[in-house]
């Protein structure tokens, strides 16, 4: 699937001034890297999440049409209609693609913001270990989201446990 897809060409060419902007070759290779997978990877899920969304809602009315067109009341048919809705309904919860969707966005949108900041020099980057506390706060948003994407895995029902 193609990059142009999954981000606008806003997104992609502000990530690109961001990541340009580090000097640090292996910093700016971190940073770059890490936006790409859950830029791509949020985008990925959206449009997961949408088809998804769109079989839960088209397939149940086109097999209700066709029953009606038929004119029969077969108990098949409608059965069908039935299996086929909770079936797409069913997928969606279980595959949990929104919550994985919001976790990879929050976290490149972390990672946008602290990258920001450390080429601003803004108030924790300004002093000498800088390069040092930036790779270690990337790394801390990439270590939450893992954790946040576990949670949702070992989720049972897909509930929010409220």
């Amino acid at each position: 699937m193609k990059r142009r897809y999954l981000a606008s060409k806003v997104e992609w060419d502000y990530i690109e001034q961001l990541v340009n902007a580090i000097e640090d070759v292996h910093t700016r290779e971190l940073v770059n890297n890490a936006l790409q997978w859950y830029v791509i990877k949020a985008g990925r899920y959206r449009l997961f999440e949408y088809a998804l969304n769109a079989v839960t809602l088209i397939v149940p009315s086109i097999l209700v049409v066709l029953n009606q067109c038929v004119q029969t009341n077969c108990v098949a048919g409608q059965l069908l209609t039935a299996v086929s809705g909770t079936l797409a309904a069913s997928a969606k919860a279980f595959s949990k693609l929104h919550d994985k969707r919001i976790a990879y966005r929050i976290a490149a949108e972390n990672i946008k913001s602290e990258t920001a900041l450390y080429i601003q020099g803004a108030e924790i980057y300004k002093r000498e270990e800088r390069d040092i506390l930036f790779v270690k706060r990337i790394t801390e948003i990439r270590a939450n989201e893992n954790d946040r994407w576990a949670e949702i895995e070992n989720d049972k029902d897909g509930s929010d446990g409220k």
